[in-house]
């Protein structure tokens, strides 16, 4: 599923911050929102994408894909929108690149 953020209804003050009574989607669709704000307008912020790995050839789901251009730089971004009540140790982080 391709959605564009500006295309997101999402309407921040209407959704209870407290993340316990936000569904995994929600949260999701919350941190595109909060990229949204942050990046320059002519980065594009994708939800949940489909993607084959550049180095691995595995396919991959990404809950938050920015692409954008600053200079001659071509930027990729992935997010992966997690809510844990324990710190992420670093196999977790290893398993997002591997």
């Amino acid at each position: 599923m391709n959605i564009n953020v500006k295309d997101l209804k999402l309407d921040l003050k209407v959704i209870n911050l407290k993340s316990k009574e936000l569904t995994p989607k929600d949260f999701e669709l919350l941190l595109c929102e909060f990229c949204k704000q942050d990046l320059p307008e002519h980065f594009t912020v994708q939800h949940d994408i489909k993607d084959v790995g550049g180095e691995s050839g595995n396919r991959r789901q990404i809950d938050t894909k920015i692409n954008g251009k600053l200079g001659i730089s071509n930027i990729l971004i992935c997010g992966e929108a997690k809510h844990w009540d324990v710190p992420v140790g670093s196999g977790e982080i290893d398993a997002l690149v591997g």
